[in-house]
């Protein structure tokens, strides 16, 4: 069971580190996009 257990908490861990990042790579996307948009409507 221990081994169990260990994986579970890497992967938490991993997925605690990859979340935040994609989320903010996602709203970094959306406001450039956002920004050429703009540009372009300009």
């Amino acid at each position: 069971m221990p081994q169990i257990n260990h994986i579970f908490g890497v992967s938490f861990n991993m997925l605690a580190v990859i979340f935040p990042v994609a989320h903010w790579i996602s709203i970094f996307r959306a406001s450039f996009f956002d920004v050429r948009g703009e540009l372009n409507f300009l």
